[in-house]
Parts: structure tokens; sequence; C-alpha cells
């Protein structure tokens, strides 16, 4: 019988493998070609927006140092900053970035909530020294007496000697929290979230509304802020942590300037005393030093260094400086990422500084954190250009 052969031909797998790697490899080149692409657009492109800010028709007139303020404002952007404003006597003065975008607020939101106490504590519906224990404030695992015996004013400057567990904490605020009972209410200055979200439920508690409504009515409103909506901007953070919850705003950065105005300004607003100005005193001296979280018990031996108020920094930018002349007295509301409100009464000041924390941290191409080394030069470069004309007006 004859043997019938047959031609087989062996397959190539490596040839197949590199086809597939080929056409991975430009895929992977493409998707990289469009992010690049996408982030020069994002960086480079600026959305329209309008405001209802007053401005300057013509700073240099009245004394400001335009070249300056223009390099001030081009820093900002390369220190990675999505958003600056400026305003100067009551008029916007300079915006660049997205300042109608909303960002998240982060820890900034503590200061929102330390002025709409100010109206509580005035009309007597929350006494500052009233302790956690007389006014029912406990949690899960349950809170010791001796946690239990600090005071809403200890709340508010962060010194209650609470270490309990909270939602919405860094994992780098939980690793800094003494051991519990370990130090006593009013001791040390501890920053720390548990005081700053337990405050939101006494607010509730006393006042029968809760810091997002009142944040609408008793301060967005009057102030007219243009781009805030109560119901799509305030978020609780909730879990297993403990039973207080985080509240969560997010702002533009043209709206977070009118609060930062009305804080300058004293809490008035068109006439309206809207935070009373004896609270706004109150909440921006400085209360603990800190480097070494100790109390402020002479207030001219405070001057220079950075403090803590009621859940606002007073004088960090001032220290970040040098502590030039004119920012006597400044104070900021601050959050993780370059989130801030700096307010420098002597200078008639208001810098608004946001980033995109909307994006991770990794996020390629795009700048979602500040820099806040490269932010120093920036804001001295606006303090140094709005100077002259603040010596002028109170010359």
């Amino acid at each position: 019988m004859a043997l019938v052969s047959t031609n087989v031909i062996p397959s190539k797998p490596t040839s197949r493998f590199r086809l597939i790697t080929a056409r991975f490899a430009t895929v992977f080149a493409l998707v990289c070609l469009a992010l690049i692409i996408g982030a020069l657009v994002y960086r480079n492109y600026t959305p329209l927006w309008t405001t209802t800010w007053p401005r300057f028709e013509n700073p240099a007139s009245v004394g400001v140092d335009t070249t300056r303020l223009d390099h001030g404002m081009s820093l900002a952007k390369d220190a990675g900053a999505s958003a600056v404003v400026v305003i100067f006597r009551g008029r916007l003065l300079a915006a660049n970035g997205r300042p109608a975008v909303i960002f998240p607020c982060h820890s900034v939101r503590k200061s929102y909530v330390s002025a709409l106490f100010g109206q509580a504590v005035t009309d007597g519906k929350v006494s500052l020294d009233a302790t956690l224990a007389q006014l029912g404030i406990d949690d899960m695992p349950p809170l010791t007496s001796q946690e239990k015996s600090a005071t809403v004013r200890q709340l508010l400057q962060a010194r209650s000697g609470v270490y309990h567990d909270s939602n919405a904490a860094s994992e780098r605020m939980r690793g800094s929290l003494p051991a519990r009972d370990s130090v006593k209410p009013g001791e040390r200055w501890v920053y720390q979230n548990w005081d700053f979200n337990a405050l939101g439920t006494i607010f509730k508690k006393a006042t029968g509304t809760d810091v997002f409504e009142a944040f609408d009515e008793q301060i967005a409103k009057p102030l007219g802020m243009e781009h805030f909506d109560r119901s799509k901007h305030c978020h609780w953070i909730t879990g297993d942590a403990s039973q207080h919850a985080a509240y969560e705003f997010r702002m533009s950065a043209l709206d977070m300037a009118r609060f930062g105005q009305l804080m300058l300004q004293g809490g008035n607003w068109n006439g309206k005393q809207i935070v009373p100005s004896a609270w706004v005193v109150e909440s921006t001296r400085p209360y603990s030093t800190v480097d070494d979280g100790k109390a402020v018990k002479d207030l001219a031996a405070a001057v220079g260094k950075p403090a803590y108020g009621y859940m606002w920094w007073i004088g960090t930018v001032a220290a970040a400086l040098g502590n030039p002349p004119g920012l006597e007295g400044s104070y900021s509301a601050e959050g993780v990422g370059g989130h801030m409100i700096a307010i420098c009464p002597d200078l008639e000041l208001v810098i608004v500084v946001r980033a995109n924390t909307w994006l991770p941290a990794w996020t390629p191409f795009i700048p979602t954190r500040v820099n806040n080394k490269k932010l120093v030069p920036a804001i001295r470069e606006m303090v140094e250009a709005i100077r002259p004309a603040a010596v002028n007006a109170n010359g």
C-alpha cells in the first residue's frame, strides 16, 4: 500500500504574538496621545463665565501694579491652581482658570460652619461652655467620661481631647491621633475630624436645622452666591467610624470669594449683619500655636506664628510669606489639595485658590493639586501688586 504524504504548515505563534503586541502598542500610543492633547486643551482652555461681582475698570489707576499681579496669577497657574480669584476693596480684581466651576471644598467646610455658630451662640441656642455630656453627645464605641467633659468651645478650637475615629478622616489624620484619654480636654491642639463632625450634630440639635440648610438660608442666599445649589453641592459622608457624619460642601471660587469678603467686612453684607461682628473677631483670633499645639496665652507672643482659631487658620499665609507688613491679622480657610480662602483685612484683600481634586492625585498631565512651595511666590506677587493701592488708600 502506497503511503500518502501531506504537507502540514506549522503555525507561527511568534508572528501572531508580534501582531497582537503591535496592535496593542498602537492603541496605547493613541490613548496616550489623546490624553496629552486633552490635558493640553484642559490646561489652556478657559470656559466662558460671567459674574455679578463689580470690577475695576482700570486697576492701575488705583495704584495696583498690574504687571506683578499678572505675574502672580501666572505663577499660581504654574503651581497647579485650577482657579484663582482676587478681590480687592470688594471688587473683582483678577480671576483665571475656572472660577465658576464647582470643586470640592474639603476642609474649607469647617470655616463655613464656624461662621454659622456665631449666630447660634449670639441667639443663645448654643453655649460655648456646654459639655458633650450636657448636650447628650456620644458615639459608638461610646465616649469616656473624660471625653464627655469637653466643651463646644474646645471642639471649635480642636482642643477637645476626644480622639475617637471619625468619618472622612485621612489615614494621616488617623495616624496622628494620640491614644484616647491620654490628653485632657483643653490641654492640646490636635487637628482631627471628630471635633468638626460632632459640631455639625451639635448645631442641628441646638437649632433644629442642619448646617447645609442653615448655610444656604443664612449665608449663600443673602450673599447672592451665583453657583451654589444646596440640592447638588452638599453631601453627608457617613460610615462605621463614627455616628457623626462629615458635611461636604462643593463650591465655585467666585462664591467662595463672597464668603471671604463677608468675613473681611466683619460679617456685614449690603448693610445686613449676616455673621455677628463680635463672632468674626472671636473666631479668628489665635487660640493654639500650630507648631506645638500649645494654647495661646499672650496674643503679642503669637504674632507671626501659624495658629488656629475657631476652625480658622490664623497667620499661616503671612508666616509662609515671611510675615510681610500688611498681613497682620490675616487668616484663612484651607482644604487639602490647595483649596484656600485667604483674608487680609489690612490690605482689604481676599484671595481664593482652587484645585481640581475631582481627579485623583495620580492623574497624568492635568494638575490636580497645588504645589504649596510654588504657590508662595505667587501669593507674594499678588500681595506686593496690591500693597501700593492699599497704602495709598490708607494714607
